[in-house]
Parts: structure tokens; C-alpha cells; sequence
């Protein structure tokens, strides 16, 4: 604390644990305080007094936490209000620029893990900092299968295609390690805006007819629809090219998006 006082470390969100066994959090940055007669992300007339910045927050003001009841604390890019249950900085004691962060995926995946572990060994943090299942896929994924499958009712030419990407789907383990069959065509129909506009709304034959270009697509660059993750998601180092698990993108409802978010294909 008494580094981070005089602010010069001006962003970041930090997690701290010591070898006394002390943990400590802090949505840590150089904040500027602002009136509130106006939102924070609209744009202030600086030519009225009242709208410019009225100072920095010190650090004792910003959102923070020592040694929680739970044991633990938690941050993937989400505000300070989701590091951990019960004892969380809460938005009401703060201004509303300081909690714009909501939780995310990789939150609501990592903060399940740990909740139902009250003693988590070396072994076990490490899988759950790697952890590659996706959480959108869990909502969404039953839906899809089913909007697929009644699509394909119709779908002409396109039938079988359709069917077998529902199949494909339904049979993925919602993972994205090298392996998992099922996350490259979830992850183009997930990012592929016809689509998740379609999902987000619930029309199955919305989501259908996008679905058909997308899996075409997807058979036309990797030869099928049951593709593994690595042969898509990789990672190149001059000569040397291999698979990566995990994946980050947050163009979707939910996110494609593991606690290990490895990376954003395209």
C-alpha cells in the first residue's frame, strides 16, 4: 500500500498474496473524481466549471480488500464488486465510475470451481487457472442444437449439413482443449453476428439460415464439421507452429471465452 499511495501506477487491477499468508485486493488507478450530474462515459462541457475533474481519488477511497471470510480472491478483468462472496466493495459505497466492470465468463466459471473446493492443492490450482471449458456454451448450446435440428426440417440441400452440426455440438465436452471436437464450429457460429443476433433474440429460423453459411464455411476451410480445436487455434514462433487450448473473444452473449483465454483466433 504504501507503493501503490502515490498513484503513479495509474490502471490495473491488483491481486496480492504474502508469505505471511496475508491476500489483498485493490481496483487499483489514478481516478479522477468527477460530478456526478452527468454520466461519467458521456462527453463533460469542459467549459463549465462543475464538469472538469475535481481532483484524484486517493488510495484509501478506491475499492479494496484484506483477508476475506472466504479465503480467497478473485479478478478476470471483472470489478472490484465480484472478488469475492459476501465481503465484495459494493457499488453503493462508491461512485458509479468505479464499478463498470461487470462479471464476466471467466468469473462466473472460476468463482464455481472455487467455492465448491474448500481446500484446493498445488495440483488443482493449476487446472483451475488452465481451466478451457466454455461457460456460454453451456446456456447456449442446447438451444442451438435444437434450433439446428428443427431447421433442417426445411433446409433443402442443406439438411444433412445442419443435422450433422447439431450432432457435432451435442457431442462436444463445451472444452476448448487441442482435442475437443466441436468448439471451431461453435466458436464461428459464435462469432458470426446473423447468428448471435438471432440467438440473443431466440428466433430458431433466424438462427438456422445463419447457421447454414457459417457451417459451409466451415467445411469449405477445414475439409469438415468435427474439426479439432487445435487444428484451428495455434500458436507460431518464427518456424516453430503448434496447438494452443483455451480461447478468449468477447464478440459473443457470453463470450467465447475460457479462464484460460489463451488467445482470439479469427
Amino acid at each position: 500500500r504504501r507503493a501503490l499511495r502515490p498513484l503513479g501506477l495509474v490502471v490495473f487491477n491488483i491481486v496480492v498474496a504474502d508469505k505471511a499468508g496475508d491476500i489483498f485486493c485493490i481496483s487499483n488507478g489514478r481516478v479522477p473524481k468527477r460530478d456526478q450530474r452527468i454520466d461519467s462515459r458521456d462527453l463533460r462541457p469542459g467549459h463549465e466549471a462543475w464538469a472538469r475533474w475535481q481532483g484524484i481519488h486517493k488510495l484509501e477511497e478506491l475499492p479494496q480488500l484484506k483477508n476475506p471470510k472466504s479465503g480467497y480472491l478473485v479478478n478476470t478483468n471483472s470489478g472490484p464488486q465480484n472478488v469475492t462472496p459476501d465481503e465484495a466493495p459494493q457499488p453503493d459505497d462508491f461512485p458509479p465510475y468505479f464499478m463498470g466492470q461487470h462479471a464476466n465468463s471467466r468469473w462466473r466459471r472460476l468463482s464455481e470451481l472455487l467455492a465448491a473446493d474448500e481446500s484446493i492443492t498445488w495440483e488443482e490450482m493449476i487446472a483451475y487457472a488452465t481451466d478451457t471449458r466454455v461457460e456460454a456454451a453451456h446456456e447456449y448450446t442446447p438451444q442451438i442444437v435444437s434450433a439446428l435440428r428443427a431447421g433442417a426440417e426445411s433446409a433443402g440441400d442443406a439438411a444433412a449439413r445442419l443435422r450433422e452440426a447439431a450432432d457435432v455440438l451435442d457431442r462436444w465436452d463445451r472444452r476448448t482443449d487441442v482435442d475437443s471436437r466441436g468448439a471451431v464450429l461453435f466458436f464461428h457460429l459464435f462469432t458470426n453476428d446473423a447468428f448471435v443476433e438471432a440467438t440473443k433474440s431466440g428466433d430458431e429460423q433466424a438462427m438456422a439460415r445463419a447457421a447454414d453459411t457459417v457451417t459451409e464455411e466451415v467445411v469449405e476451410r477445414f475439409g469438415g464439421l468435427d474439426v479439432e480445436w487445435g487444428e484451428f487455434s495455434r500458436i507460431r514462433r518464427g518456424d516453430v507452429e503448434l496447438p494452443i487450448a483455451g480461447c478468449g473473444s468477447n464478440k459473443t452473449p457470453g463470450g467465447v471465452t475460457a479462464i484460460s483465454a489463451a488467445l482470439r483466433p479469427t
